[in-house]
């Protein structure tokens, strides 16, 4: 680390300045040590003139080498004494001791302190006060209107004390002010000059004269009226005395713009627009609606303007209605109905009406046919438009008529067949064919086999249904629709008839069975016996066995029997559907 010195100087107010030498070396850091008094005990301000800071510190550099004259001030805020001193900064010698370079870089130089008092006191007390300072009288100033107003004062202050300026309203803290258009009057503004102690103020006038208007000549604009989709241009004319004249336009319409001092409009077709309170009117009463706008046109130079207003009226202009139609072609029998695409861009309600050899909607009959023109036209409440239709209608001939059939009744498995009439008035060949349900049509010959599965029988056992009489008494039975259609190759009729079908039961049937149909067995040995059954109906199945006689069980398809006694036995089951039953029979020869 460099050393440093400190310089101890003790200082009593006073008002005259003693001078005092002190040398240091380029590098050595500066550092004033003060030990000054008050004889009232008043808080002290120190300044010092450069170089050194405000701390009263200077560090030295390689090249610093010369002499400074230093004042060093101290103040208790009324009075100020004083103190110069002499810095003498000496050339840093070039040459070092060998080794002593290497010894700066790996070693920090021990720190050391030289302490130079140099005491002097001056018993006299300071008897001079602060001496404000005097701000020189400020020359009222007159301006125009636009003008920049630029105060520069000029204040002397004899003990050198550092003046600093304060400015009024309407001026600026760097004593300025931009007048603009409307600040012209009077004005009364105070400056002011302090040192920190004292102040010393000045009051002056600036006068801002009213900046003589140039007048701008703007030529009157008419009023326009013009229909939608028209275009209308305005050149906008305006001359001053001096300077360049701009054009500004305000509340400007759709579709509008301002190009230099040129004005251009072109309405779009839409631009009035209707809403369903006009159509309604117009359709009651037709009218030209109108929709208004003012424009406000101003032309400007420098800080002056003129404005004018313009009405640009817009006139509404009604659009033909569309209309599109095509030739239509119907058969005798068949109505005519003609069916325009109408469309209207201002979207007013349209009217249709037609006229020529027949109506709309005419409902045509056999000898009819021909040619036929019929004028189509439609219209809103302004205008309308018309188009030509050609109307052909074709020859046809009769359609057949179907004779009515009656209702047929048959069992399943059983064929149905019967002979189909219809009639034509043409004496057409006709045809005839199935159009929803079974069966077949060779010719005019209907004919159909259901299969058994065809009548759903109720499975649900309930007590009547159990009692093989009234299930062969009371057959299920199903009825179904069927609809036939007859065709003359060209026209058609169609007829419907139903079909009642009654179920046929179909007995049960065995698959198979254990044990064999005879057996030997064993006196007290235990045999099982056991029928697998179908019902191609479904039907539920119920099993009697019968084991001799008063000796009988129902139950399932499986049974278990032990006998006790020898002998021949046999062994039957009845299987029943409830309307028909099959029995199966074992001889048993117990040993």
């Amino acid at each position: 680390m460099r050393g440093y010195l400190i310089f101890l100087m003790a200082i009593v107010l006073s008002s005259s300045v003693h001078a005092l030498v002190f040398t240091v070396n380029e590098g050595e850091l500066v550092k004033l040590k003060l030990n000054a008094y008050d004889p009232d005990g008043r808080p002290l301000i120190y300044n010092f003139t450069p170089p050194l800071n405000e701390k009263g510190e200077w560090r030295t550099q390689i090249g610093d080498a010369g002499t400074y004259n230093v004042i060093v001030t101290v103040s208790d805020g009324e009075k100020i004494a004083k103190e110069g001193l002499t810095l003498i900064v000496t050339k840093k010698k070039n040459e070092e001791e060998p080794g002593e370079k290497e010894k700066e870089e790996t070693e920090e130089e021990p720190e050391y302190e030289e302490t130079l008092e140099k005491e002097e006191e001056w018993k006299e007390e300071v008897i001079e006060e602060n001496h404000p300072p005097r701000l020189e009288q400020i020359e009222d100033v007159s301006v125009s209107e636009g003008d920049l107003v630029k105060i520069i004062p000029n204040a002397a202050d004899e003990d050198n004390d550092a003046i600093s300026y304060e400015f009024a309203y309407p001026l600026n803290e760097k004593g300025e002010w931009q007048t603009k258009l409307g600040d012209s009057g009077e004005y009364i503004v105070t400056v002011s000059a302090a040192d920190g102690k004292s102040v010393d103020s000045r009051t002056f006038k600036i006068i801002v004269n009213e900046k003589e208007k140039k007048e701008i000549i703007f030529e009157k604009i008419d009023d326009i009226e013009l229909n939608e989709n028209d275009e209308a241009s305005i050149e906008l004319k305006a001359s001053a005395e001096e300077g360049n004249i701009e054009f500004f336009a305000e509340n400007m319409p759709d579709d509008a713009a301002l190009s230099g001092n040129i004005f251009h409009f072109k309405p779009s077709q839409d631009y009035v627009g209707r809403n369903i309170l006009t159509r309604l009117i117009n359709k009651l009463y037709p009218y030209t609606i109108k929709k208004s706008k003012t424009i406000t046109f101003t032309a400007k130079s420098d800080d002056q303007e003129i404005k004018q207003k313009v009405k640009i009226t817009v006139k509404d202009v009604n659009r033909a209605p569309g209309l599109e139609v095509n030739d239509i072609e119907v058969n005798e029998g068949e109505t005519v109905k003609i069916n325009p695409v109408t469309n209207d861009p201002d979207g007013d309600w349209l009217k249709v009406s037609y006229k020529g050899d027949i109506k709309n909607n005419y409902k045509t009959s056999f000898g009819d046919s021909g040619t036929y023109q019929i004028k189509v036209t439609a219209s809103d409440p302004f205008a309308s438009i018309s188009k030509d239709v050609n109307v052909i209608v074709n020859k046809v001939n009769r359609k057949p008529v179907l004779d009515m059939i009656t209702q047929k009744k048959n069992n399943e498995g059983e064929e149905l067949n019967f002979k189909i009439t219809a009639s034509d008035s043409d004496n057409d060949k006709l045809g005839y064919y199935i159009i929803n349900g079974p069966g077949s049509i060779n010719g005019d010959v209907f004919s159909w086999i259901s299969g058994y599965d065809f009548v759903k029988k109720n499975n649900e056992q309930d007590l009547i249904s159990k009692i093989k009489y009234f299930n062969k008494k009371n057959k299920n039975s199903k009825e179904t629709e069927i609809r036939l259609g007859v065709s003359d190759g060209n026209l058609t009729d169609e007829g419907s008839f139903k079909v009642v079908v009654y179920d046929v039961n179909r007995m049960p049937e065995i698959i198979n069975f254990e044990p064999d149909n005879y057996i030997i067995a064993a006196k007290g040995g235990r045999i099982i016996f056991r029928v697998n059954a179908t019902d191609l109906d479904e039907d539920e199945l119920t099993y009697d066995w019968n084991f001799g006689i008063f000796n009988s069980l129902e139950a399932g398809d499986t049974v278990a029997r032990t006998f006790t006694t020898k002998g021949m036995k046999t062994i039957k089951v009845k299987i029943s559907d409830g309307v028909d039953e099959i029995e199966k029979v074992w001889k048993v020869r117990v040993i």
